[in-house]
C-alpha cells in the first residue's frame, strides 16, 4: 500500500514571494477593511522582512505584518514551537507572575517574574509587544503571557541564544529547556471546587443561597448534545424564576456560536438582579452577551473583557501555497455599539484577581456574592 507524500514547506525566495503575494490577495478578499488601522503600502513593505529571516522564523515574520491590521481573529494559526514548561500571567498590577509549572516542580507558582536571561522584562514586552494586534490593552497582557513560554520567540528578538532559558524572579532563578511535549499544572482561582452543580464543563449552574450562578465557559455545544443543552435550558430558566439573584459568569468564555445561548438570556426574568461577571478571557462571541445583557440593565463585574464591542471576526482560514502556513482572517465586522469607539468594557463593580488568589485559587467573586449579594 503506497503512502501519500506530504509535501515539504518551501522557504526559498521565490516561494516566499509567491506566499506573499498569496497572503495579500486572501486577506483582501475575506477581510472586510484590513486597511483600516494599517496603510496597504505600510503592510506590504512590513511583509518584505519575511523574505530574509531563517526558516524557522517565518511565521513570526507573517504574523508581526499581520499584527499591524489590529484584528485579534487575523493572525498565524500556529506559532508554538520551542516552549518552556511554565505559564505566565499578566495581571492588573502590571507584573508579570508564574501562575503554572509542571506537576512535579512547583516551586516558581507566584512569583514575579522580572528579567528573562538577564533582559529586564519591560525591553522583552516591548519587542513581543510586536507580534500582538494589540486590539486593546487587554488583548496585549494574554498575548505577552503566551509569547513568553516560547523560546523560539525569544530567540526571534534575540534574548536567546540556547535551548535554555533563566526566569529570574523575586523568588530566585529558574532556569528551563524548552521541550516539544510537556504537561502543566496550571492555578486557576476561577474552577469551581464543588460538585454541587447541573451542567457539563462549558454549561453549569448551581443555587447557592438564593442566588443562581450560571458559569458558561465556552459558546460550544461541548460533551453535551442539542437535546441535553435543551433539557439545561430549562432546567436553568425554571431555577432563575425563583433566584433572588442572577450571576452569569463569562470570565473563562473565548466566544464560539452566539446563537447557541443567546434565547436564553433573552428569556431571564429581567425583574430580578443580573450581574455579568468579565475577564481577560471574555472575547468574541462572550462579547455579543455581555453587550446584550448589559443593554438589558445587568451589571457587569469582575475584569475588563477582553475584546472591543465594534470589532471584526468570525475568522476562516487559509494556508499559503508553499510554506504551508496556517492563517486565520476576519470575515466579518460587528459592531454591537454604534457610534461608540470604546476600546473595552470595564465593569460597574471591578473585582481584580491578584496573585494571592492564584496561589489560593481562591475566587474573589464568591467573597463578594456572599458579602454582598446575601
Amino acid at each position: 500500500m503506497n503512502k501519500k507524500k506530504t509535501s515539504k514547506p518551501e522557504f526559498d525566495r521565490k516561494s516566499r514571494e509567491k506566499d506573499i503575494a498569496f497572503l495579500i490577495e486572501k486577506i483582501e478578499k475575506i477581510h472586510k477593511d484590513p486597511y483600516r488601522y494599517v496603510k496597504k503600502k505600510e503592510f506590504e513593505i512590513s511583509l518584505q522582512k519575511t523574505l530574509d529571516v531563517e526558516d524557522k522564523f517565518f511565521a513570526l515574520a507573517i504574523q508581526e505584518s499581520l499584527a499591524l491590521i489590529k484584528d485579534a481573529h487575523t493572525e498565524v494559526g500556529y506559532i508554538d514551537d520551542d516552549l518552556i514548561p511554565l505559564w505566565f500571567t499578566y495581571l492588573n498590577d502590571g507584573k508579570c507572575y508564574i501562575t503554572g509549572s509542571n506537576i512535579k516542580d512547583t516551586k516558581p507558582i507566584g512569583a514575579e517574574v522580572l528579567s528573562v536571561n538577564n533582559y529586564p522584562l519591560g525591553e522583552i514586552n516591548k519587542k513581543l509587544s510586536l507580534l500582538s494586534s494589540k486590539e486593546n490593552s487587554e488583548v496585549l497582557l494574554k498575548d505577552l503571557g503566551w509569547y513568553l513560554i516560547s523560546n523560539r520567540i525569544l530567540k526571534y528578538y534575540g534574548f536567546s541564544d540556547s535551548k535554555n532559558i533563566t526566569y529570574s524572579t523575586n523568588k530566585g532563578d529558574f532556569t528551563y529547556k524548552e521541550e516539544t511535549m510537556f504537561s502543566i499544572k496550571r492555578k486557576s482561582p476561577l474552577n469551581w471546587k464543588d460538585k454541587d452543580f447541573l451542567g457539563s464543563e462549558n454549561y453549569r449552574f448551581k443555587m447557592k443561597d438564593g442566588n443562581l450562578i450560571f458559569q458558561y465557559n465556552e459558546c460550544e455545544l461541548g460533551s453535551f448534545s442539542r437535546r441535553q443543552l435543551r433539557t439545561f435550558k430549562k432546567q436553568l430558566l425554571d431555577a432563575s424564576n425563583s433566584a433572588k439573584n442572577i450571576i452569569i459568569d463569562i470570565r473563562q468564555n473565548s466566544g464560539g456560536d452566539v446563537p447557541l445561548m443567546q434565547n436564553v438570556f433573552k428569556r431571564l426574568p429581567f425583574n430580578i438582579p443580573i450581574y455579568v461577571a468579565t475577564g481577560r478571557r471574555t472575547f468574541s462571541a462572550a462579547i455579543h452577551h455581555l453587550v446584550y445583557l448589559k443593554h438589558r440593565g445587568a451589571i457587569q463585574i469582575g475584569e475588563n473583557a477582553q475584546q472591543k464591542p465594534n470589532r471584526f471576526g468570525q475568522p476562516k482560514n487559509f494556508k499559503l501555497p508553499n510554506s504551508k502556513l496556517f492563517i486565520l482572517c476576519s470575515s466579518r465586522e460587528f459592531v454591537l455599539m454604534p457610534g461608540s469607539k470604546l476600546e473595552i468594557l470595564k465593569p460597574d463593580i471591578p473585582l481584580p484577581l491578584t496573585i494571592k488568589d492564584y496561589i489560593t485559587e481562591t475566587d474573589p467573586l464568591d467573597k463578594w456574592i456572599e458579602e454582598n449579594l446575601n
